[in-house]
């Protein structure tokens, strides 16, 4: 690598560990103030996975995750306004609310681990109890302390977490990393046993032994780092690789990939569920995941409509305008029909050669 080129690359990544460095002292702060205010919180892959590299404060934190209890999500929500946070609340069928901050940037607000249509659908044959058994570690590490997720809980989430994304529009490879690196830190720690089981039940464990195999080939990690891998290799590392260089990187390719994202959906829910059931299912998740637009919020509404603050008398005739357009908007964009499939016809070839992807990897029954 020519000198100046890697000069470059080394104040880069300076500069953004110290932008990280600030960051995350805010973070641990804000959590710390939490627990004395009683509130029970979870911090989730992020920071918490940082740990486990040599020089944590070089992997960059887009947002940071925070799983909460459900009784105390008030709470919560109007602690971290206090704090100045504004506060966009979760949808009926989302998993979190979202928190932005000047200074600490984005937090999401988790009450569950994934939103309603990945747990009925993608993980339909596990219960979300059943990913989290174990009792919550304390991590403490150069003066911070906060609570995160058991070892084996939080390797389970962070690899369903990684299998979300790649059905969605794709992973990337600090995803991967992530992952790999997570399970050879801990490896003492973690139940393999129960790690393996759930990805077999869950029909991705073929999936996982391509990344695992993939992350080995890189000569960054052993076998052993991977409690009970298979010697044997998968035929299926060649199409990762391929949809790793195609796809998506944290949703950016999302749109383009909807198609095949709702047809694996469709796929999975008609396996336990008959064309009616499904189609009526699909039908009320889409108004549980629109009824927040349909019905939003005194101060979401004032942005809409602005004339609302000058004329009070108006905010009914608005909350009705908005609880008609908006769905009839939706129809007119052509949502239900791409998201409400009746079939495989009519994919684009790249949705098609996903579908058979997935198929290959045994992620469809």
């Amino acid at each position: 690598m020519p000198g100046e080129l890697h000069e470059q690359l080394i104040n880069a990544v300076r500069m953004e560990s110290g932008k990280n460095l600030v960051r995350r002292l805010r973070v641990m702060q804000l959590l710390t103030q939490m627990e004395t205010e009683e509130l029970n919180v979870r911090l989730l892959k992020g920071y918490a996975v940082a740990d486990c590299y040599q020089y944590p404060e070089c992997r960059d934190s887009t947002d940071v995750d925070i799983l909460v209890s459900r009784d105390q999500e008030s709470r919560i929500y109007a602690f971290l306004k206090n704090q100045g946070f504004q506060i966009t609340p979760r949808g009926k069928a989302e998993h979190h609310a979202v928190g932005l901050h000047p200074k600490l940037g984005k937090v999401e607000i988790h009450v569950h681990l994934y939103n309603e249509l990945v747990r009925d659908a993608w993980f339909q044959n596990v219960r979300e109890e059943e990913l989290l058994t174990e009792a919550p570690v304390r991590i403490s590490r150069k003066g911070e302390s906060y609570q995160t997720l058991g070892y084996t809980d939080h390797l389970i989430f962070l690899t369903l977490h990684m299998v979300k994304h790649f059905i969605r529009s794709g992973m990337n490879v600090r995803m991967m990393i992530d992952v790999a690196q997570f399970f050879a830190a801990y490896k003492t720690e973690i139940n393999a046993e129960r790690y393996w089981h759930i990805l077999e039940v869950l029909h991705y464990d073929t999936m996982l032994r391509c990344v695992f195999g993939i992350m080995i080939d890189t000569g960054c990690f052993t076998q052993s780092d991977f409690p009970m891998f298979p010697e044997e290799r998968p035929d299926g590392i060649s199409r990762i690789l391929q949809d790793l260089e195609t796809g998506g990187n944290m949703g950016i390719k999302e749109k383009d990939r909807i198609l095949d994202t709702y047809e694996y959906t469709r796929q999975m829910l008609l396996h336990s569920r008959k064309p009616w059931q499904y189609l009526l299912y699909m039908l009320k998740h889409k108004v549980r995941s629109a009824w927040c637009q349909m019905f939003p919020a005194k101060e979401e509404l004032e942005v809409l409509y602005p004339a609302v603050k000058k004329i009070v008398l108006l905010y009914p005739v608005f909350r009705f305008h908005r609880m008609l357009t908006y769905p009839l908007e939706k129809i007119r964009s052509g949502v239900l029909k791409e998201q409400l499939r009746t079939d495989t016809s009519h994919l684009p070839q790249e949705a098609q050669q996903r579908i058979e992807m997935f198929k290959a990897l045994d992620m469809l029954p």
